[in-house]
């Protein structure tokens, strides 16, 4: 058996109601959660226009069911001997009913059990219920398998009756389902209370004919035909304290509070001229200062010949009455702020003006506060903006803006104590007094500038999620809240979270829209410009091909095209390379050969590697690397490509004749590489994007005839960042120049460790028989000439069937042997070599134009 343990002390519309889980989607959660608030409020109204118990409790039992999707239930209302009483019922045959028409706490029935814990009771299923035991067939007879009791309680926690419904297959409601019904009980207890007072009144009135002129708990009065107190019971001077002597004429106002007073007047006055009897509930001050609630009640008096003589009437204490009808239509004005504000965000207004609909239905709640939502904004800063506000609907509110950061440094915080541990802690902040609040010292001068001595703030916050923001509300007095008025504020700062994360998940597709879209574009730019970067050197060394077919009887001209052609080759490959590398780099398939060096001469050897190009196009070059050595762990290779890419780019990006420096310098366990040009520049409004993978600067394109293909700068920030650093750029904007920093984390290390790891001379390779297995005719062909042109014997095979049958004969020590083959594949080759006498001694060299780990 699982049971409920939530104690049925009123619960309330503030307990962290959330989103129905079988709404995948934000708008399915916030649709849902609607549709269910929209079935509460209507159940809620229909009982709030019923006055007959028995009807009432009838349409209390139909709502049950609605609300937690049961088949079956009843009511029962606890009589003054402590027993359930069955007072309505639905889907049983009456003879059951006749089992259970009266209840002891004792009974171990679910409705039994939860009478006397006071608490609700859910059988998920009788059949595993062991304390069902002896009601099990009883079930099996009325045609269920669970049940729930929920307990109807009084505002003080006096029992009222039972609601239980019951379902034919196992079952547990929902705990959304639960919250919802708990609201739906509260007001069925206030309405059981109300109807009660209302039977109290009527039998009152009933023993007013037959009493003598002292009814205890009931104050008797009559007036004359001029509305003037002519005869008051001994009850009125034991409870208000004043003399009935003094009560008479229209003394018997001054105890109704003086808010009351006149409208109280009128109503008796009109009565007087109507001739009708009124009933009438107004404050009135007890004999200990506290004003309470009554209800007054009057009939005119005639005598035999039809006079009317004045009215005759009563006086009950009905302070719990009407305090319970006024939560009903608190929890009714809450529930519909509630529904207004979702249903503004699911029609798309404003976030703001869906903030706006629960800051109304807080002030109209409370009267005289003042109201405000306060959001972290999104630029990462820690101040709080008010995001709407009470002084939109004719109040002043708080401070526009409020200093949020760390409340975990109290020494150094500047936050407002009402916002500090809603923000950060996601904990309510309660602030009776501000005068009397040593946590306000700083701010009670703000405080007094806006008028306020009392505020309270709760964090907007849905459940188990992130702090968005603050609720605050603030007074002109000292106020101390009560449970109820902790509980709407609750109530509101949750559902604020709810509409604020939808606004924030519409926010968030959009900006992904965005970057997706903008990735697509520089896709399909960087697809145009390869095929452009493709084409230049495809040309020349068509041509080039061409003229050597022609003049190979002309030596100097050979020796004019050669150069050309592996000048045109290497760029092909360098395309390549870069597309390669950054294919690796995206997929995490690239790795490090991390070796300790001196960052000076990874700089050093791309300043080599560059100069070629800087000499080209003329620029000045300066160069300083300081004395002192910047010991690092990295790839030499690897950092040598990002200098050299800067570089690259400092030459390219300037006019001819301009000016390029270089520095390297330590900044305490950093090394920061400043590569600077008078160049282009770039625009600021490109820096942002500028290391995105396709980015280019279009401005860049018309003066230098292309922009590359816009990975090389985000290649250079992905292997700067697998080193554990950082790249920057900055500019001025066009024509001013631009300058890129490049930090890198530095390691203690002795001076003779710190190295380029620059190759070692090796001898010349020994002579080799090697076998290249390639499908590309041409390439198998050109990759043998080139190892015959090195001293090795070669042979080619143009799949893998050739090749095998080519190591019958040929005893290969090495073979190169291409993967991306048809019919018989690379790595099958591999294996049947392997299988051959000898084969495992053959070194296996892998051909692929595929991108690879490294």
């Amino acid at each position: 058996m699982k049971e409920q343990d939530a104690a049925q002390q009123r619960p309330s519309p503030a307990a962290d109601a959330q989103p129905d889980p079988a709404a995948s989607a934000p708008s399915d959660r916030l649709s849902a959660e609607v549709q269910a608030l929209t079935r509460l409020n209507e159940a809620s109204s229909r009982l709030w226009h019923l006055s007959d118990l028995k009807e009432g409790l009838q349409e209390i039992l139909r709502a049950a069911i609605a609300l937690l999707g049961s088949d079956k239930g009843n009511v029962q209302l606890l009589g003054n001997d402590g027993l359930l009483r069955l007072a309505a019922e639905h889907g049983f045959d009456p003879k059951f009913m006749d089992r259970f028409r009266v209840i002891a706490p004792e009974h171990g029935s679910a409705a039994g059990r939860a009478l006397r814990s006071r608490r609700r009771i859910i059988i998920e299923d009788v059949e595993a219920d062991e304390p069902y035991g002896q009601l099990r067939e009883i079930a099996r007879q009325a045609g269920y398998r669970a049940v729930q009791s929920t307990p109807i309680l009084t505002r003080d926690g006096r029992p009222l009756g039972m609601i239980s419904t019951h379902f034919r297959e196992p079952h547990r409601p929902s705990e959304q389902a639960l919250r919802l019904f708990d609201l739906y009980v509260q007001q069925a207890a206030d309405f059981i209370e109300r109807c009660q007072a209302e039977l109290d009144l009527r039998q009152s009135e009933e023993r007013l004919k037959a009493l003598s002129d002292v009814a205890p708990g009931t104050i008797l009065w009559i007036t004359d035909p001029d509305t003037e107190c002519t005869f008051i019971t001994r009850g009125w001077r034991e409870y208000t304290g004043q003399p009935t002597e003094a009560a008479m004429g229209s003394g018997w106002l001054e105890p109704v509070h003086p808010d009351d007073r006149d409208r109280t007047k009128r109503a008796l006055d009109d009565a007087t001229a109507r001739r009708e009897a009124f009933f009438l509930d107004y404050r009135l001050r007890r004999v200990d200062g506290a004003y309470r609630w009554v209800l007054a009640a009057g009939r005119p008096r005639y005598d035999d010949a039809g006079e009317f003589l004045g009215f005759v009437g009563s006086v009950i204490d009905a302070h719990e009455r009407k305090l319970a009808e006024n939560a009903l239509r608190e929890s009714e004005a809450l529930l519909a702020g509630q529904k207004e504000a979702f249903q503004a965000a699911m029609d798309g207004r404003p976030l703001k003006a869906c903030l706006n609909v629960l800051v109304r239905t807080a002030v109209a709640h409370f009267g005289d506060a003042r109201a405000a939502f306060y959001m972290l904004p999104n630029d990462g800063r820690r101040r709080l903006h008010r995001v709407t506000s009470a002084s939109e609907v004719g109040s002043v509110t708080g401070p526009g803006e409020v200093d949020a950061r760390g409340a975990d440094s109290p020494d150094e915080s500047s936050d407002p104590p009402a916002f500090e541990l809603a923000l950060h802690k996601g904990e309510p902040v309660i602030t009776p007094d501000i005068e009397e609040d040593a946590r306000w010292e700083p701010w009670r001068d703000l405080a007094r500038a806006h008028d306020y001595r009392a505020c309270w703030s709760f964090p907007v916050q849905t459940s188990g999620g992130p702090v968005l923001g603050t609720f605050a509300l603030f007074f002109r007095e000292p106020r101390t809240p009560m449970i109820e008025d902790l509980n709407v504020i609750a109530s509101l700062a949750h559902a604020a979270a709810i509409v604020i994360s939808r606004y924030k998940e519409a926010a968030e597709r959009a900006r992904a829209e965005h970057a997706l879209k903008a990735a697509n574009r520089r896709k399909d730019e960087f697809l145009a410009v390869l095929g452009h970067e493709l084409r230049n050197p495809l040309a020349p060394l068509a041509t080039a091909t061409d003229l050597l077919e022609r003049a190979e009887e002309n030596p100097e001209l050979v020796g004019t095209v050669r150069p050309m052609m592996r000048r045109q080759i290497e760029h092909l490959t360098r395309l390549v390379d870069d597309l390669l590398d950054v294919s690796r780099i995206t997929r995490g398939h690239a790795e490090l050969r991390r070796a300790p060096l001196d960052l000076r001469e990874a700089v050093e050897s791309a300043v080599e590697q560059s100069r070629p190009l800087i000499a080209a196009r003329q620029h000045k070059l300066r160069v300083d690397l300081g004395e002192q050595a910047l010991p690092a762990d990295g790839d030499f290779q690897r950092l040598t490509q990002v200098f050299c890419n800067l570089l690259g780019n400092a030459a390219k990006y300037s006019e001819p004749g301009g000016e390029i420096s270089v520095r390297a310098q330590r900044d305490e366990d950093e090394a920061v590489v400043r590569i600077a040009d008078r160049g282009f520049g770039i625009p600021p409004e490109r820096l942002q994007d500028l290391f995105e993978m396709f980015s280019q600067v279009p401005e860049h394109r018309s003066l230098v005839g292309g922009g590359g293909l816009g990975i090389g700068l985000a290649l250079c920030r992905q292997l700067v960042e697998m080193h554990g650093g950082s790249i920057d750029a900055d500019s001025e904007g066009l024509g001013r120049g631009s300058v890129f920093i490049v930090r890198l984390p530095l390691v203690p290390r002795a001076e003779d460790e710190v190295g380029a790891g620059a190759a070692k001379q090796t001898s010349p390779p020994p002579r080799r028989r090697v076998l290249v297995v390639d499908d590309n005719a041409d390439a198998a062909a050109t990759l043998r000439m080139a190892l015959e042109l090195q001293g090795h014997e070669a042979r080619a095979a143009f799949n893998g069937a050739d090749a095998l049958a080519a190591l019958e004969t040929f005893d290969a020590e090495v073979v190169l042997l291409d993967l991306g083959m048809p019919h018989m594949d690379g790595f099958e080759v591999a294996r049947r070599i392997r299988a051959m006498p000898g084969g495992r001694d053959v070194l296996l060299v892998a051909l692929t134009g595929w991108g690879q780990a490294e």
